[in-house]
């Protein structure tokens, strides 16, 4: 019950329109960037290839994690 109330919270900061309000949401790049090296690391000990630059995740696959 509380990851679904956590994960739910951050999913909603995740989600809110900020740019509609006017609201800066510059820390957002910086969450993102460490939810990717946080990402990077749990995946490294499996893919021992994986290395991390800002937001995205590059090894076999890479991913990016962006707000859209």
């Amino acid at each position: 019950m509380t990851y679904a109330v956590i994960a739910g919270v951050l999913l909603s900061i995740y989600a809110f329109p900020f740019e509609l309000f006017g609201a800066k949401s510059d820390w957002l790049a910086g969450y993102l960037a460490a939810y990717a090296r946080l990402a990077g690391a749990v995946l490294g000990v499996f893919e021992p290839a994986v290395h991390v630059d800002g937001s995205l995740i590059l090894g076999r696959f890479p991913a990016n994690r962006t707000k859209l």
